[in-house]
């Protein structure tokens, strides 16, 4: 009788674990079936925040100098991310146009390049006595696969199709709005009539406020990356240096891959632009050591242990969400990762799992 029961829990154990499979690999699916009505409510839910904090900062300041400003927070935080928007716009399309006017140029400097690396491995061959056969030359074919203006278009229907999405986003961002005094009567209400959700409700507005937190920091560093990184492409005669800046502030929210791709797009046209492959690698240099301190250094100073996640985990869910949603999704993954592990340290079930995945093996109560 009691190596049934033990045989039914065990079955019920086993039954438990596969339908936990099955529910995570059917949400996973449909995160990745929905994610053009997701992808853009999700982004208008981080702008909604980042909105709300720059009210409340507007609301802070204005109070101890000007407090009728104070007033109108709401309507500045909203002039400022139009602004915004509209300037970061005009500079993503202005150098996009005239980087696709000289595509032509690019590709003959391309092949220029690849000439001059064939000239001299083929000195080194002679000089070296080593026979050709043994000598990697750089294959004509890929001069042909490669193509700049093919390159450049697909990067512009990258931006025009983010441009389209965004206006989904600003829908989003419209009701959120609108539902905001109603979200703040709502959660009135259910503190009033059931007292226990009090923790539940502490723990959002903690998650929320950390995720602020965090992007607040992740812009002003980023914002300091670009600032930095702006000069020494000038000093080096780096073309649309005001696109690479932008690109540098924008890939800087990628944990550890952004910094790369950052210092890597800028490096590549260097070494295209400039007549020495040794001013593009200095310059290239230079970038990743502004990368390096600030990332690495500074901003750690900052962020504390608030995200309290490991670095492989991090590196792992900017691989699973950027497969899940693209370019956006490795945007979102720590955000979303902090979310995920704060939930799963509520329950003593996936608590170890919660444990696993920060960076200490503490969580936070």
């Amino acid at each position: 009788m009691i190596d049934r029961e033990v045989t039914v829990a065990n079955y019920s154990r086993s039954m438990n674990r596969l339908l936990s499979v099955l529910v995570m690999a059917m949400g996973v699916f449909a995160l990745y079936w929905a994610r053009v009505f997701i992808i853009p409510f999700v982004v208008a839910l981080i702008l909604f925040f980042i909105l709300i904090n720059f009210e409340n900062i507007i609301t802070k300041l204005a109070k101890k100098t000007f407090p009728p400003i104070a007033r109108v927070s709401a309507l500045l935080s909203v002039i400022i991310f139009i602004v915004l928007l509209f300037v970061s716009s005009r500079i993503i399309t202005s150098n996009f146009d005239e980087m696709l006017s000289n595509s032509a140029r690019y590709q003959m400097l391309f092949n220029g390049k690849i000439v001059q690396i064939n000239k001299g491995i083929k000195e080194m061959q002679i000089m070296s006595m080593v026979p050709e056969e043994h000598i990697p030359f750089v294959d004509s074919k890929l001069i042909e696969n490669i193509n700049f203006i093919n390159i450049f278009n697909r990067i512009s229907g990258f931006a025009t199709r983010g441009i389209t999405n965004f206006a989904l986003v600003l829908v989003y961002l419209i009701f959120l709005y609108g539902e905001r005094k109603n979200f703040r009567k709502k959660i009135c209400k259910i503190r009033e009539n059931y007292p226990n959700s009090e923790k539940i409700i502490s723990i959002v507005t903690r998650i929320g406020r950390d995720l602020v937190k965090y992007f607040n920091i992740k812009t002003v560093v980023s914002f300091i990356t670009a600032a930095l990184s702006y000069p020494v492409m000038v000093a080096f005669g780096l073309e649309f240096v005001w696109l690479w800046t932008f690109a540098i502030f924008i890939f800087n929210y990628i944990p550890t891959i952004g910094s790369i791709i950052a210092t890597l797009l800028p490096a590549i046209l260097g070494i295209l632009m400039f007549d020495s492959i040794v001013d593009a690698l200095f310059m290239a240099l230079i970038m990743t050591g502004i990368q390096f301190t600030i990332g690495n250094i500074i901003e750690p100073k900052f962020q504390g242990d608030r995200l309290n996640l490991a670095p492989l985990i991090i590196l792992l869910s900017l691989a699973v969400w950027g497969a899940i949603w693209g370019v956006v999704g490795m945007f979102l993954a720590v955000p979303i990762m902090v979310t995920i592990n704060a939930a799963l340290s509520q329950f003593r079930t996936t608590r170890p799992l919660a444990m696993f995945f920060s960076s200490s093996g503490e969580i936070k109560d």
